[in-house]
Parts: structure tokens; C-alpha cells; sequence
């Protein structure tokens, strides 16, 4: 599930032949892409930093990634969906440790990132994002990105 929040054109669209009610609009077009992310980051439910401001103090979501999106310019800050806010202790360890490799990887210490990933998939062995974060940490660790690399992950497919 890919979730964003914004203004979206809804309605009847199409010809007298064939008329559909449908949205369209670039906010329906990111809930598509993020869709898409939940296979890559291994989640169940990608959300944007516009969906996560409106229901952060209801369930326990943490942040996965800086990403821009094919066609456009600013990047977007997703996040996981991960449980009602009630259940918040059982993803303390889990969110805590994952926030510091990821302060490791945004700061492109590649060798602690990737140990401290290393470190959390052992406890954590089903958590796709730490999987991922892993997997990039040691791949940056052979071919760092471009000097001017802002921690933005292009999204090339949707």
C-alpha cells in the first residue's frame, strides 16, 4: 500500500462512449510510486512525509528514505506504516537502532552503517528496510556516490 496526501482532480472522465470516475492528479501519481517502493523497501505501507504529519500521534511509523521520484525535482521523505500507535513498545529497539545506521549512512560512513545494519538485521532478520540499507551501505563501501550526493535515492522505475 502507497499512501500520500494532497489535493487530487476526481470525477467522470472520459468520452460520452466510455465514462469512468477516476483521480488524477501528482499526488496520486506519488501514492502510485510509493506502491511500487513497497516492494523494494520489503514494507507494507510506504506513506509521505505529507500522510505521516497527519497521522504520526496515531500509529508507529518510521522514517525509510529521501527519495525523488521519476519526472521530478524535490525529493520526498517516506516513511513505514508500521503499527497503531499502541503498539509502539514492541518497535522501540528496532526503530532506535535503525535511526542510528541510518545517521551512520546520511553521514556516508559506509563501514559503520553497514556493521551497525549488520548488527540490527541479526535481531531484527525479517525487517526488509534494514536488509536494504545494508545492502547499500556495503555497496557504497566499494563505489561511493558522487561527491556532491545529498543522501537522495533515485527512484528510476515506478
Amino acid at each position: 500500500i502507497g499512501i500520500n496526501t494532497g489535493p487530487v482532480n476526481g470525477g467522470n472522465m472520459g468520452s460520452a462512449k466510455r465514462l469512468a470516475w477516476t483521480v488524477m492528479g501528482d499526488n496520486v501519481n506519488l501514492a502510485s510510486r510509493l506502491e511500487g517502493m513497497t516492494k523494494q523497501y520489503r514494507s507494507r505501507i510506504v506513506i509521505s512525509e505529507g500522510t505521516y504529519i497527519q497521522v504520526a500521534s496515531h500509529f508507529v511509523c518510521r522514517e525509510l528514505d529521501r527519495i525523488r521520484v521519476k519526472g521530478k525535482h524535490q525529493p520526498v521523505v517516506v516513511y513505514e506504516l508500521m503499527d497503531v500507535e499502541a503498539a509502539r513498545p514492541k518497535y522501540e529497539a528496532l526503530i532506535t537502532r535503525f535511526e542510528n545506521a541510518m545517521k551512520a549512512y546520511h553521514a556516508q560512513n559506509w563501514r559503520d552503517a553497514a556493521g551497525t545494519f549488520g548488527e540490527l538485521h541479526a535481531s531484527f532478520q525479517e525487517d526488509g528496510p534494514t536488509q536494504i540499507f545494508r545492502q547499500r551501505a556495503l555497496e557504497f563501501m566499494e563505489t561511493a556516490p558522487e561527491a556532491d550526493w545529498d543522501g537522495v535515492y533515485e527512484v528510476k522505475h515506478k
